[in-house]
């Protein structure tokens, strides 16, 4: 009985220390969004650069709009990881908006596309982020 309940015990001890190690894997680079103005920021970005165009939908659901807001004068971290880098071609940038939360609270996404209603846009290689440093500062 004795040596079950200390298999037992080895087993769940075991199963907890390499339980899913790629699930909690910690970023391979973490790019620092410095939001140093009065006004709560809403980011987002993609790998579509050139395309200067905003989504035809809009990137932000009522799901997700909590993870994406930067506080005013606040600092907010994104991770990256190597993968989202490896596919990218000569001369791919990442585009990041960095939106007015109150604009997305309170217009339809088409008003914001049509309009163009970005406070600022970045168009980053990853030779740009390693110049940043993986600092932002916005404004």
């Amino acid at each position: 009985m004795i040596k079950i309940m200390k298999l037992i015990l080895f087993i769940a001890i075991f199963l907890t220390l390499t339980g899913c190690p790629d699930k909690y894997k910690y970023p391979d680079y973490i790019l620092e969004i410095k939001n140093t103005s009065t006004k709560d920021l809403v980011y987002n970005y993609d790998k579509l650069y050139p395309d200067t165009l905003l989504w035809d939908e809009s990137p932000f659901s009522e799901l997700n709009i909590e993870q994406l807001i930067i506080p005013a004068k606040s600092i907010e971290e994104i991770g990256f990881f190597d993968d989202q880098f490896s596919g990218m071609a000569q001369g791919q940038k990442i585009r990041l908006f960095l939106f007015d939360r109150e604009i997305i609270d309170t217009n339809p996404w088409d008003t914001i596309r049509n309009n163009y209603l970005v406070l600022r846009r970045y168009d980053l290689s990853i030779e740009d982020l390693n110049q940043l440093n993986w600092v932002i500062t916005y404004p």
